[in-house]
């Protein structure tokens, strides 16, 4: 990922051009279940079985919820065979935000092709790395850390659709892996995509924190300039560095080069404010990436028996 020099301050932009480009950017709406959901949550006496028979109500929904909750990424000791377990095992908000993290997934379902389902293999990865990394270092809520960093670029591929539709790039592009994630990147370096994945947050319903850090995430200053500041909460800033180190982590697991100011100064200046040192970070990271190894070895294994 390139870095925006954009401070905070500059997130309140009207300049024309990115107000009409953001206005043609079609946001897929929020899923019903998602809605239900979260408004049962919001009562006053949440009922964990409502809220559990409505994610029932789609299988398909069904299938990749417990799929996704007895996979190595949640370590469950005992195999969830229903959404009713899975709720009151994980509880309705860690729930809530599996379902919204497939939802988002298949919200573009329309735009396909080898490049796009690239760009999710690698942010799921980078996701997984994050909630991970945030309760490793720091005990940071893995559920809050997770959704963050599925969403801080989850406007990039409706962008790059969209440039194909108006004829700015060309249809291969979405088939063509080098050619999209090279586009992914330059979408990165620009605050357009931080803007509309805000908007984005917002439409799906997130927490206040995670619409804040995914609009903010560009703004590296908050760590390069020494103490974090006063405007940015705490929480925020936290979900914001986990998803950077992560994609670090990331990047080794998928052999992507680092840029360079990642490695001369950026790197040590999220370490510094997580309060860890580059060889307690390189430890972590190695152990983390052995065990995402030996957990895709055993997935391989299992589907070819």
């Amino acid at each position: 990922m390139h870095y925006n020099k954009h401070s905070a301050d500059h997130y309140g932009v009207s300049d024309d051009k990115l107000v009409n480009f953001a206005s043609s950017i079609e946001i897929p709406a929020c899923p019903r279940v998602i809605i239900e959901m979260t408004r049962a949550q919001n009562q006053s006496s949440p009922d964990m079985r409502a809220i559990g028979n409505l994610a029932e109500k789609d299988p398909a929904m069904t299938a990749a919820l417990l799929k996704t909750v007895n996979s190595p990424f949640f370590g469950l000791r005992a195999k969830m065979l229903s959404v009713q377990q899975a709720v009151m095992f994980l509880g309705i908000r860690n729930v809530i935000n599996i379902v919204t993290a497939i939802a988002l997934k298949n919200a573009g379902v329309d735009v396909q092709g080898d490049g796009v389902r690239c760009f999710w293999e690698r942010t799921s990865v980078t996701a997984a790395f994050a909630a991970e990394l945030a309760n490793r270092i720091i005990g940071l809520a893995r559920d809050e850390v997770y959704i963050h960093v599925l969403f801080r670029d989850a406007a990039i591929p409706l962008m790059i659709a969209h440039r194909v539709k108006s004829g700015q790039l060309s249809n291969s592009t979405l088939s063509d892996k080098k050619m999209y994630m090279a586009q992914v990147e330059v979408e990165q370096s620009s605050i357009d995509h931080a803007i509309i994945s805000g908007h984005f947050t917002k439409k799906w319903l997130l927490p206040e924190n995670t619409q804040q850090s995914v609009r903010l995430h560009l703004n590296v200053e908050m760590f390069l300039d020494g103490p974090q500041k006063k405007d940015v909460p705490k929480w925020v800033s936290l979900q914001i560095a986990m998803g950077y180190l992560a994609e670090h982590i990331m990047r080794e697991y998928f052999g992507i080069p680092h840029p360079e100011l990642w490695e001369t100064t950026q790197i040590d200046a999220f370490l510094r404010y997580v309060d860890i040192d580059r060889a307690e970070f390189h430890k972590i990271s190695m152990e983390m990436l052995d065990e995402k190894k030996g957990s895709t070895m055993a997935n391989d294994l299992m589907s070819k028996s």
